[in-house]
Protein backbone atom coordinates (compact mmCIF):
# COMPACT_ATOMS: atom_id res chain seq x y z
CA UNK A 1 0.00 0.00 0.00
CA UNK A 2 1.11 3.11 -1.04
CA UNK A 3 0.31 7.20 -0.90
CA UNK A 4 0.54 8.30 -4.43
CA UNK A 5 -0.55 12.15 -5.81
CA UNK A 6 -1.53 12.05 -9.21
CA UNK A 7 -0.95 15.62 -11.03
CA UNK A 8 -3.38 15.38 -14.33
CA UNK A 9 -2.20 18.12 -16.78
CA UNK A 10 -3.74 19.22 -19.97
CA UNK A 11 -0.96 21.33 -21.76
CA UNK A 12 -0.41 23.34 -25.31
CA UNK A 13 3.61 23.52 -26.68
CA UNK A 14 4.88 26.69 -24.91
CA UNK A 15 8.14 25.62 -23.56
CA UNK A 16 8.83 28.95 -22.55
CA UNK A 17 5.89 29.36 -20.03
CA UNK A 18 6.17 25.54 -18.71
CA UNK A 19 10.20 26.17 -17.69
CA UNK A 20 8.75 28.97 -14.71
CA UNK A 21 5.31 27.56 -14.42
CA UNK A 22 4.25 23.68 -14.66
CA UNK A 23 7.63 22.71 -14.37
CA UNK A 24 9.79 23.95 -11.36
CA UNK A 25 6.62 23.24 -9.55
CA UNK A 26 6.96 19.37 -10.60
CA UNK A 27 10.18 18.90 -9.90
CA UNK A 28 9.62 20.23 -6.66
CA UNK A 29 7.15 17.58 -5.63
CA UNK A 30 9.10 14.96 -7.34
CA UNK A 31 12.58 15.72 -5.82
CA UNK A 32 10.93 17.17 -2.32
CA UNK A 33 12.61 14.27 0.14
CA UNK A 34 9.97 15.65 2.76
CA UNK A 35 6.80 14.44 0.49
CA UNK A 36 4.82 11.47 2.20
CA UNK A 37 3.91 10.63 -1.43
CA UNK A 38 4.56 9.03 -4.65
CA UNK A 39 4.15 11.82 -7.40
CA UNK A 40 2.14 10.34 -10.42
CA UNK A 41 2.21 13.10 -13.27
CA UNK A 42 0.29 12.73 -16.26
CA UNK A 43 0.00 15.17 -19.34
CA UNK A 44 -2.09 15.67 -22.20
CA UNK A 45 -0.44 17.51 -25.28
CA UNK A 46 -2.38 19.01 -27.63
CA UNK A 47 -0.93 21.29 -30.80
CA UNK A 48 -3.08 24.01 -31.81
CA UNK A 49 -2.69 25.21 -35.48
CA UNK A 50 -1.65 28.65 -34.11
CA UNK A 51 1.64 27.13 -32.92
CA UNK A 52 4.00 24.85 -34.92
CA UNK A 53 5.57 21.93 -34.89
CA UNK A 54 8.93 22.98 -33.68
CA UNK A 55 6.72 24.21 -31.13
CA UNK A 56 4.99 20.73 -30.25
CA UNK A 57 8.30 19.32 -30.55
CA UNK A 58 10.12 21.36 -27.87
CA UNK A 59 7.79 20.80 -25.15
CA UNK A 60 6.87 17.12 -26.15
CA UNK A 61 10.14 16.58 -25.40
CA UNK A 62 9.89 18.54 -22.14
CA UNK A 63 7.55 16.07 -21.17
CA UNK A 64 9.04 13.32 -21.91
CA UNK A 65 12.63 14.41 -20.14
CA UNK A 66 10.21 15.13 -16.61
CA UNK A 67 8.89 11.49 -17.38
CA UNK A 68 5.52 12.00 -17.01
CA UNK A 69 2.73 9.29 -18.42
CA UNK A 70 2.30 11.39 -21.56
CA UNK A 71 -0.17 11.46 -24.45
CA UNK A 72 -0.35 14.12 -27.25
CA UNK A 73 -2.64 14.97 -30.36
CA UNK A 74 -1.60 17.12 -33.12
CA UNK A 75 -4.67 16.10 -35.39
CA UNK A 76 -7.84 17.21 -33.52
CA UNK A 77 -7.07 19.14 -30.54
CA UNK A 78 -9.43 19.68 -27.92
CA UNK A 79 -9.78 21.28 -24.21
CA UNK A 80 -12.43 18.43 -23.47
CA UNK A 81 -10.88 15.28 -25.17
CA UNK A 82 -7.73 15.98 -23.62
CA UNK A 83 -9.13 16.29 -19.87
CA UNK A 84 -10.89 13.14 -20.87
CA UNK A 85 -7.90 11.78 -21.65
CA UNK A 86 -5.57 12.39 -18.54
CA UNK A 87 -8.72 11.14 -16.16
CA UNK A 88 -9.22 8.10 -18.09
CA UNK A 89 -5.40 6.86 -18.25
CA UNK A 90 -5.28 7.75 -14.93
CA UNK A 91 -8.35 5.63 -13.64
CA UNK A 92 -5.92 2.66 -15.12
CA UNK A 93 -3.07 3.69 -13.03
CA UNK A 94 -5.15 3.93 -9.67
CA UNK A 95 -4.41 0.95 -7.61
CA UNK A 96 -7.65 1.33 -5.07
CA UNK A 97 -5.61 -0.16 -2.61
CA UNK A 98 -3.28 2.53 -1.97
CA UNK A 99 -4.34 6.15 -0.47
CA UNK A 100 -5.14 7.95 -3.55
CA UNK A 101 -5.00 12.13 -3.80
CA UNK A 102 -5.47 14.08 -7.23
CA UNK A 103 -4.62 17.60 -8.28
CA UNK A 104 -5.59 19.25 -11.64
CA UNK A 105 -3.17 21.30 -12.38
CA UNK A 106 -3.54 22.98 -16.36
CA UNK A 107 0.19 23.80 -17.67
CA UNK A 108 -0.38 27.65 -17.29
CA UNK A 109 -0.11 28.33 -13.69
CA UNK A 110 2.66 29.53 -11.69
CA UNK A 111 3.42 28.33 -8.30
CA UNK A 112 4.40 31.21 -5.22
CA UNK A 113 7.46 29.31 -3.91
CA UNK A 114 6.76 31.62 -0.33
CA UNK A 115 4.12 29.38 0.46
CA UNK A 116 6.19 25.85 -1.05
CA UNK A 117 6.83 24.41 2.93
CA UNK A 118 2.88 25.19 3.38
CA UNK A 119 1.65 23.91 0.65
CA UNK A 120 3.84 20.61 1.18
CA UNK A 121 2.95 20.19 5.14
CA UNK A 122 -1.02 20.59 3.84
CA UNK A 123 -0.71 18.28 0.52
CA UNK A 124 1.15 15.41 3.80
CA UNK A 125 -1.41 16.11 6.26
CA UNK A 126 -4.09 14.66 3.44
CA UNK A 127 -2.12 11.85 3.43
CA UNK A 128 -0.63 11.40 6.99
CA UNK A 129 -4.73 11.52 8.44
CA UNK A 130 -4.31 15.05 10.07
CA UNK A 131 -6.90 16.54 7.28
CA UNK A 132 -9.10 13.34 7.34
CA UNK A 133 -12.16 15.32 7.62
CA UNK A 134 -11.32 17.74 4.18
CA UNK A 135 -12.51 16.99 1.07
CA UNK A 136 -10.47 19.43 -1.13
CA UNK A 137 -7.90 21.70 -1.11
CA UNK A 138 -8.53 25.18 -3.18
CA UNK A 139 -5.08 27.16 -4.24
CA UNK A 140 -6.39 29.91 -5.70
CA UNK A 141 -8.50 32.71 -4.50
CA UNK A 142 -12.23 30.82 -6.33
CA UNK A 143 -13.68 29.56 -3.75
CA UNK A 144 -15.41 26.48 -5.80
CA UNK A 145 -13.94 23.89 -7.88
CA UNK A 146 -13.51 24.43 -11.56
CA UNK A 147 -10.49 24.85 -13.70
CA UNK A 148 -8.16 26.30 -11.10
CA UNK A 149 -5.55 23.95 -9.30
CA UNK A 150 -6.85 21.68 -6.94
CA UNK A 151 -6.09 19.05 -4.41
CA UNK A 152 -9.36 16.35 -4.33
CA UNK A 153 -10.24 12.70 -2.91
CA UNK A 154 -10.68 9.53 -4.87
CA UNK A 155 -14.83 9.91 -4.42
CA UNK A 156 -14.74 13.08 -6.14
CA UNK A 157 -12.00 11.40 -9.26
CA UNK A 158 -13.79 8.39 -9.28
CA UNK A 159 -17.15 10.53 -10.22
CA UNK A 160 -15.77 13.24 -12.45
CA UNK A 161 -14.55 9.57 -14.41
CA UNK A 162 -17.80 8.33 -14.37
CA UNK A 163 -19.38 11.87 -15.71
CA UNK A 164 -17.31 11.74 -18.60
CA UNK A 165 -18.32 8.56 -19.54
CA UNK A 166 -21.74 9.50 -19.80
CA UNK A 167 -21.22 12.93 -21.67
CA UNK A 168 -19.61 11.51 -25.15
CA UNK A 169 -19.44 14.75 -26.77
CA UNK A 170 -17.20 17.63 -26.28
CA UNK A 171 -17.87 19.07 -22.75
CA UNK A 172 -16.27 21.69 -20.76
CA UNK A 173 -14.04 20.43 -18.15
CA UNK A 174 -15.06 22.81 -15.85
CA UNK A 175 -19.12 21.64 -16.50
CA UNK A 176 -17.76 17.90 -15.78
CA UNK A 177 -15.86 18.95 -12.63
CA UNK A 178 -19.40 21.19 -11.39
CA UNK A 179 -21.54 18.15 -12.44
CA UNK A 180 -19.04 15.72 -10.14
CA UNK A 181 -19.10 17.57 -7.31
CA UNK A 182 -22.86 18.56 -7.42
CA UNK A 183 -23.29 13.87 -6.60
CA UNK A 184 -20.05 13.76 -4.08
CA UNK A 185 -20.70 17.40 -1.92
CA UNK A 186 -24.14 18.27 -3.03
CA UNK A 187 -22.96 21.52 -4.49
CA UNK A 188 -26.27 23.31 -5.60
CA UNK A 189 -24.73 26.08 -8.20
CA UNK A 190 -21.51 26.10 -10.06
CA UNK A 191 -20.09 28.62 -7.41
CA UNK A 192 -20.71 26.33 -4.19
CA UNK A 193 -18.04 26.24 -1.58
CA UNK A 194 -17.45 22.84 0.09
CA UNK A 195 -17.79 23.44 4.05
CA UNK A 196 -15.02 20.87 4.43
CA UNK A 197 -12.67 21.84 1.85
CA UNK A 198 -9.95 23.75 2.27
CA UNK A 199 -10.61 27.75 1.30
CA UNK A 200 -7.47 30.21 1.28
CA UNK A 201 -7.87 34.24 1.00
CA UNK A 202 -4.48 34.46 -0.99
CA UNK A 203 -3.51 32.33 -4.37
CA UNK A 204 -0.93 30.06 -4.05
CA UNK A 205 -1.05 29.85 -8.04
CA UNK A 206 -0.99 32.94 -10.82
CA UNK A 207 -3.02 32.34 -14.21
CA UNK A 208 0.23 33.33 -16.34
CA UNK A 209 -1.93 32.31 -19.25
CA UNK A 210 -3.73 35.59 -20.42
CA UNK A 211 -0.60 37.44 -20.04
CA UNK A 212 1.13 34.48 -22.21
CA UNK A 213 -1.56 34.81 -25.24
CA UNK A 214 -1.21 38.85 -24.90
CA UNK A 215 2.24 38.33 -25.77
CA UNK A 216 1.69 35.82 -28.61
CA UNK A 217 -1.40 38.11 -29.59
CA UNK A 218 -3.57 34.98 -29.87
CA UNK A 219 -7.21 35.59 -28.46
CA UNK A 220 -9.57 32.79 -27.17
CA UNK A 221 -13.28 32.34 -27.78
CA UNK A 222 -15.41 31.44 -24.74
CA UNK A 223 -15.27 27.61 -24.42
CA UNK A 224 -19.36 28.03 -24.03
CA UNK A 225 -19.85 28.83 -27.46
CA UNK A 226 -17.01 26.85 -29.16
CA UNK A 227 -15.02 24.75 -27.15
CA UNK A 228 -12.06 26.34 -27.25
CA UNK A 229 -10.80 28.35 -30.50
CA UNK A 230 -7.87 30.27 -30.83
CA UNK A 231 -7.01 32.68 -33.28
CA UNK A 232 -4.66 35.36 -34.40
CA UNK A 233 -5.60 38.89 -33.06
CA UNK A 234 -2.27 41.27 -33.96
CA UNK A 235 -4.55 44.08 -32.83
CA UNK A 236 -5.63 42.74 -29.62
CA UNK A 237 -9.77 42.74 -31.04
CA UNK A 238 -11.67 39.49 -30.24
CA UNK A 239 -14.04 40.16 -32.96
CA UNK A 240 -14.22 39.15 -36.22
CA UNK A 241 -11.17 36.46 -37.32
CA UNK A 242 -11.44 33.30 -38.08
CA UNK A 243 -11.28 30.89 -35.83
CA UNK A 244 -9.10 27.86 -35.88
CA UNK A 245 -9.75 24.56 -35.40
CA UNK A 246 -8.91 23.94 -31.65
CA UNK A 247 -12.16 23.72 -30.06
Amino acid sequence: MANKLYVLTVATPRAELHRHSYIPFLLDLLQNEEAEFEVVPIVNLDKPSLLSQEDFDEAKEQFQDLGVHLFTNEKDPSFSKAARTVYTECANLVNPEDTNMFMWLEDDWYFDFLYEKHVLTWFNAFFNGKLADKSMFLMTTYKYFCGNPSLFREDLFQEIVATWKVNTKNVDPEFVHFEAAKSVQGAPDWRYTDPNAIVLNWALFIDAGRSWRRRKEIGKRARIKTQETWFSCPNGSTEGEKPHEVK
